[in-house]
């Protein structure tokens, strides 16, 4: 009895042993099933999150073009793969879709909602649910659609979901290039409140950067119209681009563009953006640092690379508008511009460089002003090879770098125009200067060549005539006339003797005044007045003066004389007028000559050859620094010469 006992006592452990081993068992082949079916750690979103987002999600790369079902199968057999911790997801450069799956959680007991966002403009986004090991298309998104048609309208791809008190939901998300070339987009998972918040505070930021843009671009373009300067104009260019790679980047285009023309504009590469910032960026850099003179043989390859590039970007903005999905043109182009504009980026940096070497003092500006933007370049396509990314200044490297660069390249271009305005102005005066010493050199050769021919007349010919008369008159009183014609004669003889010494002792005077030190400028003016108005010139000129005219320094009298006089003579020989007025003004520090005539006028046509007598006044005006003046039609003409008495 008692062994029986022991026996079933036994047979008992024995079972119980065995149920408690088959409970484990079952236990840890359930945990083990569970494992496989969520071979992910679990987003709580009802908690505050305490490691980054890439500690929760994995990828899995599709160069084959999965099913759903067969993706997630990969996912439960432990195939996808974890990201580069606390980065953006990044593949580089990729024809491949992948796919990301994560587990969300809502432990609370409220219903959350969530927002789940990708910032890329050149990915399409598909959105699934796993259920029982099978895959179900939820809703499918992408910046091509314009804002009012999205599920979620706000400026990312975002899909806002519903979780229930205590539900778990496993999310797989397809990412396929549209547009884009790389593969790259942030990623973000939040309260739908919290991303408003977010997207208000960003929207407000980046839009004080669309208004620097704008302001700069109003500014360059208002002087490049004032100062003519193709700097400027390029830099506007430059920062229209860049307005708007802003707009496409930070996918603000959705909210400022809609209806037909946003679907155009959402096709259009990122590339194109890029290449023709790169294009009017060198053409700035070019003009700025002087390279046609400075290197010309780098300006040449640089110059001949940019018009490629320009080809290329165009073709690029054709096919984005006309091909959208084409892999053979669209996503073809993009990649070889692509590929050509990051050579060109690192073409410009050697040639930058090449200057701050050679110690070329406006490219060592430009680096200075472009310091920061480089940097940026420089992670922008690190990141696009899966080469890593530099530390990230929010907004973004590239838009401050931009801003920075816009800012001081403006400085620098007004400093620049200043600086070559003030050696223009500087040239301009040693030229004035060495004209003017030229004139005055000239003008006393004049002087003295008159002063000569002058005097050769009044002592060579001068006397020659008085002797000749002398002699004549001498003959004529010792040998009687035989005739009255013999008479007549001799008088129209020694009349013309006469007047030939008359005529020869005007031209001298004309040649050298001899009274202007003697006895001033306004009695030797006078002197030439009477003899026009006694010698039956046809014409009565009256004579007005005022001021100090005395007071002026002789050389400027000289001057003044010869060009009175000169006035004088195209009046009497040119005007056919019967009166005429001259006036001789000084006021303050200015000298005013003033002729005036009813006679026939002449054409002052600016184009018309002009004679030697005006020509010769106003190179005596430009001498002194004066301004010439003529109003001559039909009824008269009014002659104005103002001159600096200073």
């Amino acid at each position: 009895m008692y062994f029986t006992d022991y026996q079933n006592n036994k047979c008992y452990i024995f079972a119980h042993m065995a149920s408690r081993l088959l409970t484990i068992c079952l236990l840890l082949g359930f945990s083990i099933r569970t494992f496989a079916q969520f071979p992910l750690d679990t987003l709580d979103i009802a908690i505050k999150r305490s490691a980054h987002l890439t500690h929760y999600y994995k990828y899995l790369e599709d160069c084959k073009g999965y099913s759903q079902n067969e993706v997630a199968a990969f996912l439960n057999s432990g195939q996808f793969k974890s990201p580069i911790p606390k980065q953006a997801f990044n593949m580089g450069i990729s024809a491949c879709s992948y796919w990301l799956a994560i587990a969300l959680k809502n432990s609370s007991a409220d219903e959350k909602s969530i927002a789940y966002t990708f910032y890329n403009n050149g990915l399409l986004f598909n959105l699934y649910e796993l259920k029982n090991n099978s895959a179900k298309l939820i809703d499918s998104n992408s910046m091509h659609k314009p804002l009012l048609e999205r599920n979620f309208p706000v400026r990312g791809v975002s899909f806002q979901l519903l979780l229930k008190p205590h539900e778990t939901k496993i999310l797989l998300i397809r990412i396929k290039g549209t547009t884009a070339s790389s593969i790259y987009t942030p990623i973000d998972i939040s309260s739908t409140n919290e991303l408003l918040f977010f997207e208000i505070g960003y929207s407000y930021l980046i839009g004080k950067y669309i208004g620097y843009f704008l302001l700069a671009l109003i500014a360059n373009l208002l002087l490049w119209a004032v100062l003519k300067n193709k700097l400027h104009f390029f830099l506007a260019c430059y920062i229209l681009i860049i307005l708007g790679f802003i707009l496409d980047d930070f996918h603000f285009d959705s909210m400022e563009f809609g209806g037909r023309f946003f679907r155009h504009w959402s096709y259009v590469h990122e590339v194109f953006f890029v290449g023709m910032a790169l294009y009017f960026c060198s053409r700035v850099f070019i003009l700025f640092t002087d390279q046609q003179n400075e290197n010309p043989r780098l300006y040449y390859w640089l110059s001949r690379y940019n018009l490629i590039l320009l080809l290329l970007s165009v073709i690029v903005l054709l096919s984005s508008l006309t091909f959208n999905y084409s892999p053979k043109v669209y996503k073809i182009a993009g990649t070889i511009t692509y590929y050509y504009t990051a050579f060109g980026f690192f073409l410009l940096i050697y040639v930058l460089l090449y200057g701050v070497v050679k110690k070329q003092y406006y490219a060592l500006l430009y680096f200075i002003s472009s310091a920061l933007l480089l940097a940026g370049f420089v992670s922008y396509i690190a990141g696009s090879f899966k080469l890593g990314r530099l530390l990230n200044i929010r907004p973004g490297n590239i838009i401050n770098g931009l801003a920075l660069e816009i800012t001081i390249l403006t400085f620098f271009f007004v400093y620049k125009y200043k600086k070559e305005k003030d050696e223009l102005q500087e040239k301009t005066l040693e030229s004035i200067k060495l004209k003017e010493e030229h004139s005055a050199a000239l003008l006393e050769m004049q002087e003295n060549e008159r002063t000569r021919i002058a005097n050769d007349l009044h002592d060579d010919v001068g006397n020659t005539l008085n002797g000749l008369r002398l002699m004549t008159q001498n003959y004529f009183a010792k040998t009687p006339a035989a005739n009255n014609e013999e008479a007549e004669y001799r008088q129209q003889l020694l009349d013309g003797i006469k007047k030939v010494n008359i005529d020869l002792r005007n031209i001298s005077h004309n040649l050298l005044p001899e009274n202007l030190a003697l006895t001033g400028l306004i009695s030797s003016i006078k002197n030439r007045l009477n003899l026009y108005n006694v010698n039956n010139t046809g014409i009565y000129i009256t004579f007005i003066h005022e001021g100090n005219i005395e007071a002026l320094p002789d050389k400027v009298k000289l001057i003044v004389y010869r060009i009175i006089n000169e006035l004088l003579q195209n009046t009497v020989k040119h005007s056919e007028a019967t009166k005429a007025t001259m006036q001789c003004l000084l006021f303050d520090n200015s000298l005013q000559i003033i002729m005036e005539d009813n006679g026939r006028g002449f054409n002052n046509n600016a184009n018309q050859q002009k004679g030697l007598g005006i020509n010769s006044i106003q190179s005596r005006v430009d001498y002194l620094n004066g301004i010439f003046e003529i109003d001559s039609n039909e009824n008269g003409t009014t002659i104005i010469i103002e001159i600096p008495a200073k």
